[in-house]
């Protein structure tokens, strides 16, 4: 049996006291009341759904603004991941096959990704590219520090990327961090584990 859950705050202005079970036409009322609301003072859900043994459970939820931004964002990514699923062929996980073949004398064995997998696959790769564009657009040499760090040659890059750039090795060194802290703070907009462990200049 399918069922819809709402769960509404307590309190509206003080979340931190936590949701109750609401009904449905509560919920329409306080979206009916929005329409009439400025922006900042709408009220926010957040939408969930979880399908399993052939039921579905739908859950509206209110989330303060700030934690409701964040999964609009989430969300969208997601939608675009699913966008770039579509240039993709998938088998269910009840179809999984492998191919063997032979490259260069190598026997080599691909297996057919399931969907949630091909989904990750292409949010890294949605991923990527948005990294490319933050970074050309920040500073005119990052996307070719991105590339010595993505080739493994992090410690040996300074001096040709000194050269390329006509400054010092030291003003280069300052650039890495500065590179290094930037990608920090990119992943961190997407929720991911930031790659670089930063040094505090003394």
């Amino acid at each position: 049996m399918n069922k819809t859950q709402y769960l509404i705050f307590i309190d509206p202005q003080h979340p931190e006291l936590g949701l109750r079970a609401g009904s449905r036409e509560e919920y329409k009322a306080i979206i009916a009341q929005n329409a009439n609301l400025p922006a900042n003072q709408k009220r926010k859900f957040i939408y969930d759904k979880i399908s399993e043994y052939g039921h579905t459970d739908e859950m509206y939820i209110e989330a303060p603004r700030s934690e409701y931004r964040k999964w609009k964002a989430d969300a969208k990514r997601r939608a675009r991941c699913y966008e770039g699923v579509e240039n993709y062929v998938f088998l269910s996980l009840e179809a999984l096959i492998s191919i063997e073949y032979k490259e260069d004398g190598v026997c080599l064995k691909e297996q057919v990704s399931d969907e949630e997998q091909l989904v990750n696959e292409v949010e890294d790769k949605l991923l990527h590219e948005d990294l490319i564009r933050d970074l050309q657009a920040w500073k005119p040499w990052a996307v070719d520090l991105y590339t010595f760090y993505s080739n493994g040659e992090k410690t040996h890059c300074t001096k040709p990327m000194a050269k390329k750039y006509h400054c010092s090795d030291r003003a280069m060194q300052r650039n890495k961090r500065a590179f290094e802290h930037h990608v920090n703070l990119f992943m961190k907009q997407y929720n991911k584990d930031c790659l670089f462990k930063e040094e505090i200049d003394a």
